[in-house]
């Protein structure tokens, strides 16, 4: 029985970790400002991608970017003025807001 834990668990972090890759692939030319890397970052690491098949990654990025500039653009300017992370909460709940959203369209 633990021998299959382990085995979960080390394939829940090689799951975050393909995912995680995908989110630092930047376009070419193109690179995203530091506060929106924060944010995808943060979203990764912190398990909010976890659901999703690998190849929704970047869509989804896409699409939680965008909303952060139109809906949450305070938080944006949070992170980049404040040069901190808005309080967890915050940044879960708008993350997952942007998630239903998604999902609701996918």
């Amino acid at each position: 029985a633990f021998g299959s834990e382990l085995d979960k668990i080390s394939q829940a972090q090689l799951d975050r970790g393909y995912r995680l890759v995908e989110l630092l692939k930047q376009p070419a030319y193109s690179p995203l400002r530091v506060e929106e890397q924060v944010v995808s970052i943060y979203a990764g690491t912190r398990g909010h991608l976890d659901d999703l098949d690998v190849a929704q990654v970047r869509p989804f990025e896409g699409y939680l970017l965008d909303a952060f500039r139109t809906l949450h653009s305070d938080i944006l300017t949070d992170i980049r003025e404040k040069k901190v992370l808005p309080d967890g909460s915050r940044m879960d709940d708008a993350i997952n807001a942007v998630k239903d959203r998604f999902r609701a369209q996918s």
